[in-house]
């Protein structure tokens, strides 16, 4: 019987061992991760929680950096706006010295060879490519939205539908603006320009000052189209405040399901390394062989 006791506190000796050293290295697993979860056994219910938000997480940072993405493309908009408007007051500012009596038809000629300048500026704005995306073309941003046909007339080849991407789980906003819709549907940008530039060419003053009209249409209907881009800068900029508060009480609330109390888990771990050198001493002494154990 007493061989027979002797192999059972044994066997008890080596699983309470065991188990301290399992306790030991877990808890200086948490403290070297910084994690109180490492296997959903640990706590499952948090585990479960844990799990939950980490999803969340990574579905807010994936809007996050749509928004960013976002911002950057209609930011980059924003500035090519302000080149057009230049472009247009220029535009302005040759025909009216177009309409001046004191020009000639040589000086006219001039002006127009400085509106073909202008038109071609206007062009290169309409084709401008950011991050690798025409940002006139609609939805189909890796094609050209404008070239020019034979006779010189400029043509939209981009889509009439906006490029759109998701910055929430149930908002979605057009990153560009249709090229149709900006140059050629309300005013024709282009056409407008070169109208003025036909008159000037042609030394016909009265015709330059009939089409001045058509260049104030031009600088309002740039106007409201930067207009209505702002808006749904402000609009992008109001969803990024609302995901990135989000992500803050994600995080936190993820913080506490899974992240260790420094202090507890030390203090955790000097008592399971006391515990556990303990229980080796003990064991030392139980499982020292004996002369009876040969015999």
């Amino acid at each position: 019987m007493t061989r027979v006791a002797n192999i059972s506190l044994s066997r008890n000796v080596l699983l309470s061992n065991q188990r301290n050293l399992a306790d030991t290295a877990r808890l200086q697993q948490q403290l070297a991760s910084g994690k109180r979860i490492q296997n959903m056994s640990d706590d499952p219910i948090s585990g479960r929680r844990a799990l939950i938000f980490r999803v969340q997480h990574f579905e807010l940072g994936r809007y996050q950096e749509n928004i960013a993405k976002t911002l950057s493309f209609q930011q980059s908009t924003d500035t090519v706006f302000s080149r057009m408007t230049e472009i247009a007051d220029e535009a302005k500012s040759l025909a009216l010295r177009g309409v001046n009596a004191s020009e000639d038809a040589q000086s006219r000629a001039v002006l127009a060879r400085s509106m073909d300048g202008l038109l071609d500026r206007m062009m290169d704005l309409g084709n401008t490519v950011h991050d690798g995306r025409y940002i006139f073309s609609g939805a189909a941003v890796l094609t050209q939205p404008f070239v020019r046909d034979a006779d010189g007339a400029v043509r939209y080849q981009g889509d009439l539908d906006d490029f759109e991407v998701s910055i929430s789980q149930t908002t979605r906003v057009a990153v560009n603006l249709n090229g149709h819709a900006l140059f050629k549907q309300e005013v024709d940008v282009f056409a407008a320009i070169s109208r003025i530039r036909e008159a000037l060419d042609d030394n016909d003053p009265q015709r330059v000052e009939e089409l001045l009209d058509d260049l104030d249409a031009l600088q309002r209907h740039l106007s409201g189209k930067q207009g209505e881009l702002g808006s749904r800068i402000q609009r992008v900029e109001l969803t990024r405040s609302q995901i990135d508060f989000a992500l803050v009480n994600i995080s936190e609330l993820l913080s506490i399901e899974e992240d260790v109390d420094l202090a507890e888990t030390i203090s955790k771990l000097q008592v399971a390394e006391t515990t556990l050198e303990a229980g080796l001493n003990a064991g030392a002494r139980v499982l020292r062989p004996t002369l009876l154990d040969f015999l």
